[in-house]
């Protein structure tokens, strides 16, 4: 019974192991007006054994640098051409390696690689062929995955390691041991696809970052107190309120608007890392106002200054997807209209319920507990953007 269980076992593993496919190249497609990007990543185990093992000039190749290297040798093995069977320019514009996992198989290299395509005079950029066998011509069983990581004016992108869409699996015919071009046909795209993706980017980015919504609603939670002798007295009222409430969402909006379109445009540059700590830092000081008035009938400028920090990690977003200016103008409106949509929710939900609680003498266990939290999380995000919790 126990050899027959054991057996069981190990078969089961054989077979998830089996079934689990083997690292292959990951082939993805960023797409412009005019232009399209290859980003390829290979397992660097593989690119030595194509490349040097079975290769008999494989000394020769080894004295070359990597850069030019790379350049020979996928100068035979990628090529684009278009549907007049001319090939388009291809130019090598990225080369590092990173480190890859794949479950049951640990961590392993890979080596990454960016080529940028340019078109023909005329020629249609959505529709090529694509001639790719690197590393299936002396490796059979390895395969190539294609996938469109980019194609803004159809609304795709890999924003935040998204699922991307996937279109072909590249690999050797078993019949004639031969690899067949891919012939990519993409559907025309349009100006209100692309906003309208954004708009839903920037819907989830202020919806998932806790971090900016915490900071909006400890600044709304006092909105409806008056301060007396440095410290929260009783609420003013629903009209006092509604008008604090909305001059601190309209600072906070026009502050990180500004900052959101300027870093967008790489006119300013930063340090991410610095900035999600001033962030952290901002939700220290508001939740701080929460528990005892340190600017009172001053937020107007604090919620535009802090405005001004929070538009800049916005910002990062649209940066990674290196955007034309044309659609990077779209962008901005419409991932800044979609930021503004949670936070008019927000408003619109939170509001009338502290409005009430302002009146009852409750409000004072919900403002203190609100805040507590917010000094507590704050801290948390303040040391460990700083590294300093190991």
């Amino acid at each position: 019974m126990k050899k027959r269980l054991v057996f069981i076992v190990c078969l089961a593993w054989v077979s998830l192991v089996w079934s689990h496919p083997m690292p292959n190249t990951l082939i993805d497609l960023r797409l412009t007006s005019n232009q399209l990007v290859f980003d390829l990543k290979i397992p660097l185990l593989d690119v030595e054994t194509a490349i040097f093992e079975t290769n008999s000039a494989s000394e020769g190749l080894r004295d070359l640098p990597m850069q030019n290297l790379m350049e020979q040798y996928f100068s035979k093995h990628l090529q684009i051409k278009g549907l007049d069977g001319r090939p388009w320019p291809v130019q090598l514009i990225g080369l590092d390696t990173i480190v890859a996992s794949v479950p049951l198989m640990g961590n392993f290299q890979e080596l990454h690689l960016q080529f940028r395509v340019t078109p023909l005079e005329k020629a249609d950029v959505r529709q090529f062929l694509l001639y790719y066998d690197a590393i299936m011509h002396q490796i059979v069983t390895h395969q190539a995955i294609l996938s469109i990581g980019q194609d803004w004016e159809n609304g795709i992108h890999a924003s935040e390691n998204r699922t991307v869409k996937s279109l072909a699996i590249i690999k050797v015919d078993p019949i004639n041991g031969a690899v067949l071009p891919v012939s990519v046909n993409l559907e025309k795209g349009s100006i209100w696809k692309g906003f309208l993706a954004m708009f839903r980017l920037g819907m989830r980015h202020i919806a998932e970052g806790y971090d900016h919504l915490l900071f909006l609603l400890l600044l709304v939670l006092v909105a409806p107190l008056v301060s007396v002798r440095h410290h929260w007295d009783h609420a003013g009222g629903w009209r006092f309120g509604l008008w604090r409430v909305i001059k601190v969402v309209t600072s906070f909006t026009i502050g990180h608007s500004l900052t959101l379109a300027i870093c967008s445009f790489g006119w300013v540059q930063f340090s991410s890392r610095w900035v999600e700590v001033a962030i952290a830092v901002s939700i220290l000081i508001s939740a701080l106002h929460t528990v005892r008035p340190l600017f009172f009938q001053r937020e107007l400028w604090v919620a535009g200054g802090f405005g001004l920090i929070h538009g800049m990690a916005f910002s990062n977003t649209l940066r990674a997807l290196s955007l034309e200016k044309a659609q990077l103008i779209w962008s901005l409106l419409g991932f800044n209209l979609g930021i503004e949509a949670i936070q008019l929710g927000l408003i619109v939900i939170v509001a009338p319920a502290l409005f009430w609680l302002s009146s009852t003498r409750y409000y004072t266990y919900l403002r203190l507990g609100i805040g507590g939290m917010g000094i507590i999380v704050s801290l948390y995000w303040v040391f460990e953007r700083l590294d300093w919790l190991g």
